[in-house]
């Protein structure tokens, strides 16, 4: 297995890429991610580009309209929710019923998208594009970055920020085996990115100095994964993995 995004080859060291719009797409979730008992948190999610470039006229878009949307409370039980177009994106609403931590995860497939034109080559890729948020009910703290069903994602024993100034350890797992070398995109909410890249334990460090919400995102590509899907061969699967965090003050 390889991954797509390489940087440098150790996790200290990190760069300043400014004032900065992604031009990959990825899953947008958005949601409050502080809640009471009783009261209906919104939680919208679409294709875009962070932070608030929506494109609903991609063709991918309507492949998202059949994400996997659900809630995962602490005691493991996993929530599915409902969801409706609303113009340039998807809603659902989400009532907690008794305080905790949950992680809000959406999954999408895009299918098997064509880059054997690119240089260099880039095959066949069963593409996955996921996301999650944590939403705190109640006067908790933040919970812990725990694992969910996704393949490649963002975990931690620690919890995760809350407040500016506050920092935060990742370990980024693909299947459960942690990934050193991988590079890891933050992003803060006036769009000042920087690349990380994993240490041997799959850990990296991220410290967050503005208030509003983060966008980390690591993609992985296994070339070793290959099969049918949905009539269409793949030599490979892209997993475009995005963990949004909101920083108070």
């Amino acid at each position: 297995m390889k991954t797509l995004l390489r940087s440098l080859p150790v996790m200290a060291i990190l760069f300043f890429l400014g004032a900065y719009t992604l031009q990959a797409h990825e899953i947008k979730l958005y949601l409050d991610q502080k809640a009471q008992v009783n009261e209906p948190v919104r939680i919208e999610f679409a294709l875009g580009h962070f932070p608030d470039e929506f494109d609903h006229e991609h063709p991918f878009f309507q492949q998202v309209g059949a994400s996997k949307l659900v809630v995962l409370d602490q005691d493991g039980a996993v929530i599915p929710l409902d969801y409706e177009l609303q113009n340039d994106r998807y809603v659902a609403e989400f009532t907690p019923e008794q305080e905790g931590v949950y992680w809000v995860v959406s999954h999408t497939s895009r299918g098997v998208v064509d880059r054997t034109d690119r240089t260099p080559a880039a095959g066949m890729q069963l593409r996955y594009y996921d996301a999650k948020a944590p939403l705190v009910v109640g006067d908790g703290e933040p919970p812990a970055a725990w694992p969910t069903f996704l393949h490649v994602e963002i975990q931690s024993t620690d919890s995760v920020p809350a407040r500016v100034g506050e920092s935060f350890t990742g370990q980024v797992s693909y299947k459960g085996e942690k990934l050193a070398d991988q590079a890891v995109l933050v992003v803060s909410p006036s769009e000042r990115a920087r690349e990380l890249v994993t240490d041997e334990q799959g850990r990296v460090e991220m410290d967050f100095n503005e208030p509003g919400t983060w966008l980390i995102k690591t993609t992985v590509v296994d070339e070793d994964r290959s099969g049918a899907y949905g009539g269409e061969d793949y030599d490979r699967a892209r997993y475009n993995s995005s963990m949004y965090l909101e920083v108070r003050e």
